[in-house]
């Protein structure tokens, strides 16, 4: 399974983060006219982590993860959640999350509030 279908499905398996954006979990762009809240994931770098002899089953990424919402309140609380689901965990698949600084924007065009996250992260496939 791609990092992609496991991120998101160990966010909305958690309760809290499932009771915030219910299973509005996108990679990369929102839909057109989004509900808010969202959450939206990036892939901003990673590493297959080569060995000499073979390729490891271990891999690491850099996920951004960015929190949308109309008030920045809101805004803030969901990707509080979304750290206290995530930072400093183990899953089965995703084995070391690493939670990086939170930064805040304002996005006219969808007149929305968003929070952005990036978390590091090593992970089977």
């Amino acid at each position: 399974m791609s990092l992609a279908v496991v991120l998101r499905a160990t966010l909305i398996a958690d309760d809290a983060v499932l009771a915030l954006v219910s299973t509005r979990v996108y990679w990369v762009k929102l839909p057109q006219r989004p509900t808010y809240p969202a959450v939206t994931l990036e892939l901003i770098s990673g590493d297959p982590n080569n060995a000499v002899d073979k390729l490891s089953a271990l891999k690491w990424a850099r996920v951004r993860i960015n929190v949308w919402h109309t008030k920045h309140e809101g805004a803030y609380d969901t990707a509080q959640v979304i750290e206290t689901a995530l930072n400093g965990k183990k899953f089965t698949k995703l084995r070391s999350i690493v939670a990086g600084g939170l930064r805040d924007f304002f996005e006219p065009a969808v007149d929305a509030y968003y929070l952005t996250q990036d978390f590091s992260i090593w992970y089977y496939e």
